[in-house]
């Protein structure tokens, strides 16, 4: 560690009941940052005590039921020039560790985008999905986070005409491929009613709404799910959300309606997805299959062939690609 007066990167992070995960979360980087602060929401298990184990600075704190609220706490502690900010269920990658420390030092920019990385469960066509958040930022008093889930730091970060610049540093997340988090609690139950409460305090927020509607279709609602993020493309109108979120919500919007045999609005939705990510996996996919119902057969084979290339494709997807693709006429 390095003394006060020349701490460079300071960790600070949220908690409660993540005994399992943090030790691997803390190890990832104690070797690469300066300062460790843990804000813990109400721990009844050992991780308090773990993370003091790595010498963490562990801060007791009230749980509100609001996530920005407690992130700002551990922010308004720290007294590195940087702030990175992780989960208990995340790891900076090894590669990402290594590069650190020259990365804040040489650029410019107020703030940086990390990729997160998110393995899949079984089942699912990628074997991974990435997106990219705002998670390493200078120590400044007016860079806090806002909203009381799906916090973002970005906002306030803008505000100041602060600069945002993308990284190539990867956190590995495992958060996801489970159910539950803080203990046994669901994660889907927890998110709704925070996300649903939110929605009525900022009922036009586009981003708000996304999350809304992406957590009622991961619990099966697709008719909520489709009327929420509708609200949502309506609300944006392609000049709020981040590329990379309305890219999401086209995707979506898309799954929906080739779920519910709408051809026309799913081949609509995955190509305003692919307009933005040419690349999208599930884009490709979800095209290729509502053009082959369309009897558009040649055209549906080249986004399937696409498909099939793709590096995040699950080896067990690659039998009913083939099998697709065959049909085409493409082999």
């Amino acid at each position: 560690m390095s003394t006060r007066d020349d701490l460079l990167i300071s960790l600070c992070m949220i908690v409660k009941n993540e005994e399992a995960m943090l030790p691997a979360c803390l190890e990832s980087v104690r070797s690469v940052v300066d300062e460790m602060i843990m804000v813990d929401t109400g721990s009844t298990d050992s991780s308090a005590e773990i993370a003091r184990a790595f010498g963490v600075n562990v801060i007791d704190h009230t749980w509100n039921h609001n996530f920005a609220e407690a992130r700002n706490d551990g922010l308004k502690r720290a007294k590195g020039k940087w702030i990175l900010v992780l989960d208990a269920d995340e790891v900076l990658t090894e590669q990402s560790g290594k590069k650190l420390r020259e990365t804040v030092t040489n650029t410019k920019a107020d703030a940086l985008t990390l990729i997160i990385r998110n393995p899949t469960p079984k089942g699912e066509l990628q074997t991974y999905s990435d997106f990219t958040l705002t998670r390493l930022f200078r120590n400044n008093d007016q860079y806090r986070y806002e909203r009381m889930i799906h916090e973002q730091i970005r906002p306030s970060i803008e505000k100041t005409c602060g600069v945002i610049e993308n990284s190539d540093l990867v956190i590995f997340h495992k958060g996801y491929s489970g159910g539950t988090v803080q203990g046994n609690d669901s994660r889907v139950r927890r998110n709704l009613q925070l996300l649903e409460k939110s929605v009525k305090e900022y009922p036009d927020d586009p981003y708000l709404l996304y999350q809304l509607g992406a957590t009622y279709k991961q619990m099966g609602e697709e008719q909520k799910a489709i009327e929420i993020l509708r609200k949502a493309e309506l609300v944006d109108d392609g000049r709020i959300l981040l590329t990379e979120t309305r890219a999401l919500l086209y995707m979506k919007l898309s799954q929906l309606a080739l779920a519910g045999d709408e051809y026309g609005n799913a081949v609509r939705y995955a190509k305003k997805c692919l307009a933005i990510e040419p690349n999208n996996l599930i884009g490709l996919y979800v095209i290729g299959v509502a053009l082959l119902y369309q009897h558009k057969i040649k055209e549906a084979g080249a986004y399937l062939l696409q498909a099939r290339s793709h590096p995040q494709l699950r080896m067990e997807e690659t039998e009913q690609l083939d099998q697709l693709i065959t049909f085409c006429g493409h082999r």
